[in-house]
């Protein structure tokens, strides 16, 4: 059985937002993520939309392309990689089963500032096809650095010093 879903990373600092799009098709009872990669829907396109930081404006990218979001101090630039969707996260002996399904973004972060800047996963939500929105789930996050599907460091929070990319992921779990 197949499960269309459309899934909507939205990144926010300072009252902007940045989003990747992506649609997929799940396939229930599979954990098999590398079969399930999502696609990019569309891009550059302007939208209005709320979030929990009262996003004002939201433009969306394609996967693999690079934008900036911020200024000053805050300016980071992100390039959503990949996304994957899936039932558990962790190792076998260790791991986290989502209430819905798991839906991880793998993402690269630059800094684009002259000082150290604190990340988290805290400006990053995901926006269900309806517009549901969805904060990262930081207990399954924490189980993305000993699953051996993701070569990722999960975001939890931690300095990126100026210009130096680190290539990380976040959980969400979506009904």
């Amino acid at each position: 059985m197949n499960d269309r879903r459309e899934v909507l990373i939205v990144i926010s600092m300072g009252g902007i937002g940045a989003l990747a799009g992506c649609a997929s098709s799940t396939n229930s009872g599979e954990d098999n993520d590398t079969d399930e990669t999502e696609r990019s829907s569309g891009s550059n396109t302007d939208e209005s939309e709320s979030s929990s930081e009262s996003v004002s404006q939201i433009v969306q990218h394609d996967l693999n392309e690079s934008f900036t979001v911020g200024s000053g101090r805050n300016k980071i630039e992100y390039n959503t990689r990949n996304i994957y969707t899936h039932d558990t996260v962790g190792s076998s002996n260790l791991n986290e089963e989502a209430n819905g399904i798991f839906v991880t973004p793998i993402i690269e972060m630059t800094a684009r500032t002259n000082e150290p800047i604190t990340i988290t996963s805290d400006h990053i939500v995901v926006l269900r096809e309806d517009r549901t929105q969805y904060e990262a789930d930081s207990g399954a996050t924490t189980y993305l650095a000993s699953d051996d599907r993701f070569d990722v460091e999960p975001v939890l929070f931690e300095e990126l010093q100026p210009d130096v990319s680190v290539r990380t992921g976040m959980v969400f779990d979506v009904a």
